[in-house]
């Protein structure tokens, strides 16, 4: 062996020791960012029903849903948030019980199921080094560490698509494993079905793949009918109980009521297929860029059955992004270039980057640039570590929590909404939290973003907890004077978070 080789095989030592690395890196940004940040928007609402389903069952919100904008006072049902991700929280929080902390332990969980699904997947198609380049890649996903800490629903999604994608290659030499294909998407529609097309296009897509290179008698076989049957039998009744409870099969009424919006404003949404455009062609590059000798030897393989599959995939999930995220965003209007639109992509990175590896001959070369992309991923990764999703609301929970007791009422205010604070005060099953006035006068009022001015007869100020940031809010908490002489709490508090 020469100098030269002796070299090459250390430098590849090197580099696979530190794909390791990377993995075991992404796994603590899992767990930091659930530690540093709060469960938020979205989040919150699917460990509510997550804990509905843990103790009754059922998905029944206590509160009803609030979409951000609407509050349906009373119990009620989601008809946004698909069943299958807090199906999966709630089957945890049976095990282990309810509150922040398990909260935050069932979604790290699923990240790290998610993650060893993409290796185990990845080495049982292209063998041990490919699996861990691709594994190590998805751990430093900025995007997936950023759901972690927030509690979306996207980890869950790359679990079960993963799997589909995986089964689906699968069924090329073995046609039973079309069957797992239906189940696995079933879940991914199960998960994603608010977003309409987002998880009919792909089993669409693939329906077509079938026909267009196997011919329509394949899908008659008896593995492709019960897949497709499973599917159509999942959108049925998830249609048919959205029409039961209210009257509209629709699977989100916000999604709808935002892509009518979208149509009455087309040069908004030109704007929009601009700015998303760039967007998601910037995040794109990102990863095609460091292994575009690969990509492009693919190209040239798009007759082959494994590389069609796997550029359908990738090209219907990051069209579909750039398409759905254009068509709300005059609804919205969000930045172009927020962190919330990127989650549309996750589920398309791990077909993308297996048309890397399986173009890549040597794969000391291929390691070469992987380095670069792992690079720019950790520091992405960092970047959202280092500017944490938190609430001013949680801060003021985790102040008052100790000084609650049995058959307290809380009430809100302003910006803040009970599912924020529900997760925080699990341990008191007979607390009150509220958003209205009753008869009752309450032990403790949170207030978002609202001063308590004047101040009510009777109370007084226990804490300001304000949190800086890029959502920044307050939380003003206010009690009766006799109840904060009798527990001794500290009045006057002032708090201030970055």
């Amino acid at each position: 062996m020469t100098a030269w080789d002796d070299s090459a095989a250390a430098q590849r030592r090197w580099l696979l020791g530190a794909a390791w690395c990377a993995i075991a890196l992404g796994v603590l940004f899992r767990v930091l960012a659930s530690t540093r940040m709060d469960l938020f928007a979205d989040g919150v609402e699917y460990v509510e029903m997550g804990h509905s389903w843990s103790r009754w069952h059922d998905f029944l919100l206590p509160d009803g849903e609030r979409m951000g904008r609407t509050l349906h006072l009373g119990p009620g049902y989601s008809h946004h948030f698909p069943p299958a991700y807090p199906f999966a929280l709630g089957l945890i929080f049976s095990a282990i019980g309810f509150g922040v902390t398990q909260a935050k332990a069932a979604i790290v969980a699923l990240s790290l199921a998610a993650l060893g699904a993409v290796y185990a997947t990845t080495r049982n198609l292209f063998g041990a080094e490919r699996a861990l380049l691709v594994a190590s890649l998805v751990a430093l996903d900025p995007g997936l560490v950023w759901v972690t800490g927030i509690g979306l629903s996207e980890n869950f999604s790359l679990l079960f698509a993963t799997l589909t994608v995986w089964a689906f290659l699968r069924s090329l030499t073995d046609l039973r494993y079309i069957l797992p294909t239906g189940v696995f998407w079933t879940a991914v529609y199960l998960a994603r079905s608010s977003a309409g097309v987002f998880g009919l296009a792909p089993a669409i897509a693939g329906a077509w793949w079938w026909w267009k290179f196997r011919g329509w008698r394949v899908l008659l076989s008896p593995w492709c009918i019960a897949a497709g049957t499973i599917f159509a039998a999942a959108v049925l009744l998830w249609g048919w109980r959205n029409y039961s409870l209210f009257g509209d099969s629709a699977t989100s009424p916000y999604m709808s009521a935002a892509y009518d919006w979208g149509l009455t404003q087309p040069a908004l949404v030109a704007k929009a297929l601009l700015g998303k455009g760039a967007f998601f062609g910037a995040l794109l590059l990102a990863y095609a860029l460091p292994f575009w000798p690969e990509l492009r030897a693919s190209l040239r393989r798009l007759r082959e059955a494994e590389t069609s599959i796997l550029w359908l995939f990738v090209g219907v999930i990051w069209g579909l992004a750039w398409c759905v995220t254009s068509a709300f965003w005059p609804y919205e209007q969000k930045s172009f270039f927020s962190l919330d639109h990127q989650r549309y992509i996750l589920i398309g990175v791990v077909p993308l980057l297996w048309l890397v590896v399986r173009n890549a001959e040597p794969v000391r070369i291929l390691l070469r640039r992987w380095a670069i992309l792992a690079a720019v991923l950790l520091l992405a990764s960092s970047a959202v570590l280092l500017n944490p999703m938190r609430r001013s609301s949680a801060r003021a929970a985790e102040f008052v929590a100790p000084y609650l007791r049995d058959g307290d009422t809380v009430i809100l205010k302003g910006s803040i909404h009970k599912y924020d604070l529900d997760v925080h005060f699990s341990r008191i099953d007979p607390i009150t939290v509220r958003t209205q006035p009753g008869e009752r006068l309450p032990e403790f009022a949170f207030l978002g973003d609202v001063p308590p001015e004047p101040m009510p007869h009777g109370y007084g100020l226990v804490g300001t907890f304000e949190q800086g940031g890029r959502f920044p809010s307050v939380t003003y908490v206010i009690a009766p004077v006799p109840i904060i002489q009798e527990r001794e709490l500290p009045t006057d508090v002032t708090e201030i978070y970055d």
